[in-house]
């Protein structure tokens, strides 16, 4: 007996040497590869948010939560950038955390070293039981694979769409009120985009701006709202996500919408046979006016889920983005009656109801306004990034934040294009002012992040 207890002692204490001799040997590894590329780029340490709690930086995490929960985060977050710089770093849970609105950082992450740099590690947990890997939630070939899919047809929408969106918007007119009343256009904005989406890429509109919504079409709608509320507690949370009872909320809300998204796409097969048939293997007949996302990718694969996840992606992305900025527009304009007569004006010029796509281009001042209000307030302020190996930084390093930094594997770049695009160093000293004219000499680069990248 003693014998066989101390075999096992032995085995023990052997096994734990190994281990630990591994553990020294990777430790090691590391400390010599983040030594060399801190030396070949001449790294140095960023400015660091001064936690009260550094292990876990609980601190800033509650201060955040507090801020978002009194609607002034932007406030707040604006406030830290102005006291630390523009590239300074933080902890959020154990994380290393570089805040960056520097516009040679941006554009090392989004453009230079674009492989370095992933969001999968961010979205697709939170995401996938949602909306599965699609060209929001992926990275590497996926993500390439993704992309050359859905830009094509999106693309090709841009010009062919005009039709459906007239028969949309003349819908939404038509529930303005005619007295002058006071009305809150969001909500009629977003059920026009919403009908309007659902239609290209589904092939049905939810048809949410008129009496004729069915019931299944307005449970879509539920539970799509459901499940990007779901999304968006499971991102908050992160890793703790495993710590919480599941979702039940969340969950009958994906199997629901993956059910009614699978239906149309089995539609959509039927569609598409049918046209071969009368073709013989050809779409050279189709309608470009009706182009559908679900049919196009339909003609290229078979894969019910990656066409689902494809669609979901897509209209999960652009769900409430158009709403969003037009109402923002009128925000704008409503309180700037001298641009709105300039714009006005430069549309009346065209002198057609019914604008070509090319007409629409030239209206240069329109483009303006637009540029100048997603400058303001854009679509998704804040992004984010997850090194995929170790990297660097071109800025943010040293006293005066003009030398590089060294970023390590699993590390977040956080940014903010709200505090970006209101930088007085990029932007002058009018830069919290609405001025579309702005943009008659302005040069648009990296200092400009209203979709991300």
């Amino acid at each position: 007996m003693s014998l066989v207890s101390a075999s096992f002692s032995t085995i023990c204490i052997a096994t734990f040497v190994l281990v630990s001799t591994v553990y020294a040997f990777d430790a090691v590894r590391a400390y010599l590869r983040h030594s060399r590329l801190v030396h070949e780029h001449g790294c140095q340490q960023p400015k660091f948010y001064p936690h009260k709690e550094p292990f876990l930086g609980l601190d800033l995490f509650f201060n955040t939560i507090r801020s978002t929960k009194e609607r002034r985060r932007m406030e707040f977050s604006k406030q830290l950038f102005d006291q630390l710089g523009q590239t300074w770093q933080s902890v959020s849970f154990g994380k290393k955390i570089v805040n960056s609105i520097d516009p040679d950082n941006l554009k090392s992450v989004l453009a230079t070293d674009f492989d370095s740099w992933g969001l999968a590690p961010l979205r697709y947990p939170a995401a996938s039981p949602f909306m599965g890997r699609g060209v929001f939630t992926s990275d590497g070939p996926f993500w390439q694979h993704a992309r050359a899919q859905v830009k094509p047809i999106l693309i090709k929408a841009q010009f062919v769409d005009f039709k459906r969106f007239d028969r949309h918007l003349t819908q939404f007119i038509s529930l303005m009120p005619r007295n002058g009343a006071t009305v809150d256009v969001l909500p009629l904005l977003e059920r026009l985009f919403t009908d309007t989406n659902t239609e290209f890429l589904l092939g049905e509109s939810v048809s949410s701006l008129t009496d004729t919504s069915s019931e299944k079409h307005k449970e879509f709608l539920s539970a799509f709202t459901a499940a990007q509320v779901g999304v968006g507690r499971r991102i908050l949370l992160g890793k703790l996500t495993a710590l919480f009872p599941t979702d039940k909320n969340f969950d009958d809300a994906c199997c629901f919408i993956h059910k009614y998204i699978k239906e149309r796409i089995e539609d959509g097969f039927k569609h598409i046979g049918k046209q071969k048939a009368r073709t013989q293997g050809s779409y050279a007949d189709e309608d470009p006016g009706t182009l559908t996302f679900i049919h196009e990718l339909a003609k290229e694969t078979n894969d019910t889920t990656l066409i689902r996840d494809q669609a979901l992606n897509v209209l999960n992305a652009a769900n409430d983005g158009a709403a969003i900025v037009i109402s923002h527009v009128l925000f704008l304009l409503s309180r700037n009656p001298a641009i709105f007569e300039r714009l006005r004006s430069s549309v009346l010029e065209l002198r057609s109801d019914k604008p070509t796509y090319d007409q629409l281009k030239s209206l240069k001042y329109l483009r303006y306004v637009i540029n100048e209000t997603l400058r303001l307030y854009p679509l998704a302020p804040t992004n984010a990034r997850i090194a995929l190996n170790d990297t660097s930084l071109p800025k943010g390093g040293g006293e005066d934040g003009s030398a590089p930094i060294f970023v390590q594997q699993g590390s977040m770049f956080s940014t903010n294009s709200y505090i970006l695009h209101r930088d007085k160093r990029l932007w002058g000293e009018d830069a919290e002012s609405f001025r579309p004219e702005r943009w008659e000499t302005h040069r648009q680069g990296w200092e400009y992040q209203a979709f991300g990248g």
